[in-house]
C-alpha cells in the first residue's frame, strides 16, 4: 500500500484557517461576539485549547481574521461580477451580487455583520479593519462613477453618492440581522438600491 502523502506546511496552515474560520463563525452565530472564546474556537474546530489563543493572540486578533477572510471571499466575488463594468452597470452588478451573497452563504454573511456592528465598539483592532473594509468598498464605487465619461455630471460629487450608497448597504445588513427569514425582502431591498441610485446617477430607463 502507498504511503499517504503528507500534507506541506502551508496546506496544514490553510486547513487550520479554514476550520477556525468555520468555527469562530458557528459560535459567533450561536453565542455572539462577546461568549465566543478562542478556547471554544480551538476546540470546535477539532484542535487543542491553546491553539486558537497562540494562532490569533486575543479575541480581537480572531474577529480581525474573520472579517479579513470573509471580506477576501466576498471581493473576488465582486470583482469577478464587475469585471469590465463602471457607473450603473457595476453599481447594479455589485448590489446584485451582494443579495446574492445573503442568499447563498448567510451564516458567514451574518457573522461578518454582527462583527461589524457589534465588535466595532469594543476593538480598537477590529474597528480599523472595519473603516479599512468601509473605505475600499466606498472607493470602488467611487471610481466606477469617475471611469463612466457618461456620468461626468457626477463625477464632483462621486464621494458623496458613494457614502450615500454605503450607508444604504450597511442599513440593509442591518435589516437582514433583524429579520433573517425574509429572503425575498432583502432581494427587494437590493433592487429598490439599484432604482434609487440610477435616480440619484439622473439616469434613464
Amino acid at each position: 500500500m502507498p504511503a499517504e502523502k503528507r500534507m506541506t506546511h502551508q496546506e496544514r496552515s490553510d486547513l487550520s484557517d479554514k476550520l477556525m474560520l468555520a468555527a469562530a463563525v458557528e459560535l459567533i452565530l450561536e453565542k455572539g461576539t462577546e461568549k465566543t472564546t478562542l478556547k471554544d474556537v480551538g476546540e470546535k474546530a477539532g484542535y487543542s485549547r491553546g491553539l486558537a489563543g497562540y494562532r490569533f493572540g486575543s479575541k480581537a486578533g480572531l474577529f480581525t481574521f474573520v472579517l479579513h477572510a470573509l471580506s477576501e471571499y466576498w471581493l473576488r466575488d465582486l470583482q469577478e461580477a464587475t469585471r469590465g463594468k463602471t457607473g450603473f452597470d457595476a453599481i447594479s452588478a455589485a448590489t446584485l451580487k451582494y443579495a446574492e451573497m445573503f442568499e447563498r452563504n448567510s451564516d458567514n454573511i451574518k457573522a461578518f455583520y454582527i462583527l461589524w456592528f457589534d465588535a466595532i465598539s469594543v476593538h480598537d483592532e477590529v474597528k480599523q479593519v472595519i473603516v479599512n473594509i468601509h473605505q475600499r468598498r466606498q472607493k470602488d464605487l467611487t471610481q466606477w462613477i469617475l471611469d463612466d465619461a457618461s456620468l461626468s455630471h457626477c463625477h464632483d460629487n462621486a464621494s458623496k453618492f458613494s457614502a450615500q450608497y454605503n450607508a444604504s448597504l450597511n442599513g440593509i445588513a442591518y435589516q437582514a440581522l433583524l429579520m433573517p427569514e425574509d429572503v425575498s425582502g432583502l432581494r427587494t431591498l437590493h433592487e429598490d438600491l439599484i432604482q434609487s441610485m440610477k435616480v440619484t446617477l439622473q439616469l434613464t430607463a
